[in-house]
């Protein structure tokens, strides 16, 4: 069973006082082997927590820490997004290097700006009406094989979705209905192997400024 957490303090800092832990908003526990979130109750200012690298299976017990703004859970053993609608502040979730296979239950995060999904098991984008603040959006390494879903997110300027499975052009034309994308990372998907792969994706996104790490010339988008 886990103990009662350790705010992060100066160095030499072994533990804290009940009071310093509940002023603490930064939490780091990166690589601590943790199996289960729990013993957060009492940290009422907590907005960054770090839980990057453990054992981690089920989102829960965050309701005691609803001014939560960052969560850092990649490289864990969750297999569903869950739990969250208590975060109403939460503004980027990192859920890289998991097992998720749904991306669900994210729809109460109206304020979430920045979300990182990437290495997990997804195959399709569904269920993201809600999600009107989001400005980056992270799904490399997925099975991915079209864009379908995004469109519904306004607000995209950045989309990484490197080595997935879209193998055709149109399978981007979701993307075109994004006015504000600004950044799109398609690298390492058969579709990069099309003619004109550059010229036909920024024929797609007219607005696009880089493609694959690299600045869209004004030829190619003339």
């Amino acid at each position: 069973r886990q103990g009662p957490p350790r705010s992060r303090g100066p160095p030499g800092t072994r533990s804290a006082s009940q009071s310093v832990l509940r002023t603490s908003w930064l939490l780091n526990y990166q690589g601590n082997r943790i199996l289960r979130i729990e013993h957060l109750a009492g940290l009422p200012n907590l907005v960054f927590l770090d839980l990057y690298d453990n054992r981690v299976k089920q989102i829960e017990h965050l309701d005691v820490v609803p001014n939560l703004r960052v969560l850092m859970l990649g490289k864990n053993q969750l297999s569903r997004i869950d739990n969250l609608d208590c975060l109403g502040k939460l503004d980027v979730l990192d859920l890289h290097s998991n097992r998720i296979a749904d991306v669900e239950n994210l729809c109460q995060c109206k304020e979430l700006r920045v979300l990182n999904l990437a290495g997990n098991y997804i195959k399709e984008v569904r269920k993201l009406e809600g999600l009107s603040s989001l400005t980056e959006l992270n799904l490399r390494r997925n099975g991915l094989t079209d864009t379908g879903g995004l469109e519904v997110l306004a607000r995209l300027q950045r989309v990484f979705i490197s080595h997935n499975q879209i193998g055709s052009l149109d399978g981007l034309a979701p993307l075109g209905r994004l006015a504000e994308l600004a950044e799109l990372a398609l690298d390492g998907n058969p579709v990069c192997e099309a003619r004109d792969y550059r010229l036909r994706v920024a024929a797609i996104c007219a607005g696009l400024g880089h493609l694959d790490g690299a600045e869209v010339a004004r030829a190619e988008v003339a």
